[in-house]
């Protein structure tokens, strides 16, 4: 099998294992969900984290996505990016899927929905205030949707193919800076080049 040239961007592969945080933010969020007795009803409190959790990652992926450039709190300024990399961010503009977005959204609310019902009468495992239910599920469900709707882009981008990638033209600076979220500190490199 021919590998894409765009996939040895390791920037692609940072993004798309951050899916593995995804089970581990549920699990936070079921064990806050049974920390304490909810202050409001199951479907009240659902509505509540799926909501505030899905909600800013769903507007950020569809109209400013995330800019896969970054890791933490540092992204690569815009004007150090290589023409290559420009191109792949022509793929996540090119490529963007409100239904695959959508999707991942819905399969988190089913998993959430779930986890209400099983947190009710559960054993405390981690003993939270009551206080802090609520907003430790909605932050650990917040967690889990960015690390599933941003792999999910960077794989949809992966699937675009080589010829696409060879046929995109580089993404103009101005471009991203008006259609990327970009968080952190900007810097002219993060990992070594080879």
């Amino acid at each position: 099998m021919k590998i894409n040239q765009f996939w040895l961007d390791p920037y692609l592969w940072i993004h798309l294992s951050g899916i593995v945080v995804v089970p581990i933010a549920l699990l936070g969020c079921w064990l806050a969900l049974t920390s304490a007795p909810s202050s409001f009803s199951a479907i009240v409190e659902f509505l509540l984290i799926f909501v505030i959790g899905v909600s800013p990652i769903l507007w950020m992926q569809w109209q400013k996505p995330f800019y896969i450039y970054s890791i933490l709190v540092i992204a690569i300024n815009p004007d150090d990016l290589t023409p290559d990399q420009q191109k792949i961010l022509t793929l996540f503009e090119n490529y963007r899927n409100p239904l695959l977005l959508l999707l991942g959204a819905i399969g988190l609310g089913a998993l959430l929905w779930q986890m209400e019902a099983w947190a009710q009468g559960a054993i405390p495992i981690v003993p939270l205030p009551p206080i802090l239910r609520l907003p430790a599920a909605t932050i650990a469900f917040f967690l889990a949707t960015l690390f599933l709707e941003v792999p999910l882009s960077v794989a949809r981008v992966m699937l675009a193919g080589n010829a696409n990638f060879l046929a995109a033209e580089p993404l103009p600076i101005q471009t991203i800076r008006q259609n990327f979220t970009i968080v952190g500190l900007k810097v002219n490199k993060i990992l070594p080049t080879a």
